[in-house]
């Protein structure tokens, strides 16, 4: 059914993924969810956003990583960079059972813990400064979307990829998960908040994507029309689509060429032994002679 469908459409976007070799049916529509302009923000976020002296920074490993489940060296690590960055100010989205970030925040003056975020909206904020996540991909999107610079913290699943992508787009950094401590997340922030390549790097992502020829949304309903008036396509198959599981790997030629490899080793080695036994013979005759 995949192979004989019309066109596949990907939630991803072509200048923030890695690029790779594509069928002419692929077509990319990532981004057809978020708003092009953000909604003002309500209390308590808008006087969030004007804390800072240096601006905000937003931090949210989304809703398949409860904040509560981290160990607890790793969390006092992370609000003890909280701390030290005195100059910005933190906005942390923690899971409602995150009692203990909850405490730490207590004792912080630059760091609010928030159960829930608008978190579309505080990265279209022009005071936010870097977005700290998981590397989920339609949080990775809509930072790329905004021009926020991004330090992804993965932790399954495509995640790994996504933030591999960020760093080839030079719009941020990743840490793995077994990395986080003090010093690495310090020396991380302190890397993307000062040095303005990470920024430059996102604000032109953001303005390519923003102008890039066709829209996700109009690639949707212009494809899918297409589709309506002409059908499943089959211009677009390719060839592989309908070759059968011991062709499309190969296995008839890797077959043939360990059966070849095999001939040779056989008849090498049966040459080996005629040789050896030749050998051995005339070196009998030659001690029966003497």
């Amino acid at each position: 059914i995949a192979a004989e469908s019309a066109l596949c459409f990907v939630n991803s976007d072509e200048f923030l993924d890695v690029a790779r070799p594509i069928l002419h049916k692929t077509i990319y529509i990532g981004g057809i969810g978020v708003a092009e302009n953000a909604k003002p923000l309500q209390e308590p976020y808008s006087s969030m956003m004007t804390r800072g002296d240096k601006g905000v920074v937003l931090v949210s490993f989304g809703t398949v990583v409860p904040t509560s489940t981290l160990p607890n060296s790793t969390r006092d690590d992370i609000f003890r960079v909280f701390a030290y960055f005195k100059d910005y100010h933190f906005i942390m989205k923690v899971d409602e059972n995150d009692r203990a970030s909850h405490e730490l925040a207590a004792n912080i003056g630059n760091v609010n813990v928030m159960k829930w975020i608008p978190q579309a909206d505080l990265l279209a904020h022009p005071r936010l400064r870097l977005f700290v996540m998981h590397g989920g991909f339609y949080g990775m999107l809509e930072a790329a979307i905004r021009g926020v610079p991004v330090l992804a913290i993965p932790f399954f699943a495509d995640q790994f990829r996504n933030a591999r992508s960020a760093e080839t787009r030079g719009i941020g950094l990743s840490l793995q998960k077994y990395d986080i401590n003090y010093n690495k997340l310090k020396d991380a922030f302190k890397e993307l908040l000062s040095n303005d390549k990470y920024s430059k790097a996102a604000r032109r992502l953001s303005a390519i994507i923003r102008h890039k020829p066709n829209k996700p949304r109009e690639q949707l309903i212009k494809w899918t029309n297409f589709v309506v008036q002409f059908g499943s396509l089959p211009e677009l198959n390719v060839e592989g689509a309908k070759f059968n599981t011991i062709k499309y790997f190969g296995i008839d030629v890797i077959a043939f060429f360990i059966s070849l490899l095999a001939i040779i080793v056989l008849m090498a080695v049966v040459l080996l032994k005629l040789l050896l036994t030749y050998l051995k013979r005339n070196r009998y005759s030659l001690k029966k002679n003497v």
